[in-house]
């Protein structure tokens, strides 16, 4: 990953809807059990260098547990998060921790195979993030 990372990009492009989520008020970020100076070069390389906060950890005991330990340490209230993301595993771990889960269809899973595990949503674009997150 270290050697690849200047090549990667993102799937979609979502700078417009990260900087207007942040120009509203939003606390943006990641949770990853990658290395935090991959994702830090990621952004960098992309132009995303638009999050609060990078948070790595190892998922050990599953990515919920990681989800509660971070929730823990950046005082996140409970009630206010929604967890993004693009696997199966993401929206289980948010459910498990009683987070609100928004799977994307750009990523790691199909639309399809996110539905069977029931997120609040599921979006292909990164604009209807503003539509579900703001109202």
């Amino acid at each position: 990953m270290n050697k690849e990372i200047i090549n990667l990009k993102t799937a979609v492009d979502l700078r417009d809807t990260l900087v207007h989520l942040k120009e509203n008020g939003c606390v943006l970020g990641i949770l990853t059990t990658n290395s935090r100076e991959n994702v830090v070069e990621f952004l960098k390389k992309n132009d995303l260098e638009l999050f609060d906060f990078v948070y790595s950890g190892r998922a050990v005991f599953g990515k919920s547990r990681l989800l509660k330990k971070m929730m823990k340490e950046k005082t996140i209230p409970h009630e206010d998060p929604i967890y993004v993301g693009d696997e199966i595993r993401d929206v289980e771990a948010a459910q498990k921790a009683g987070i609100r889960v928004i799977g994307v269809s750009w990523g790691y899973n199909t639309k399809s195979a996110l539905l069977k595990f029931h997120p609040d949503h599921v979006i292909e674009e990164p604009e209807e993030l503003k539509g579900i997150i703001l109202n």
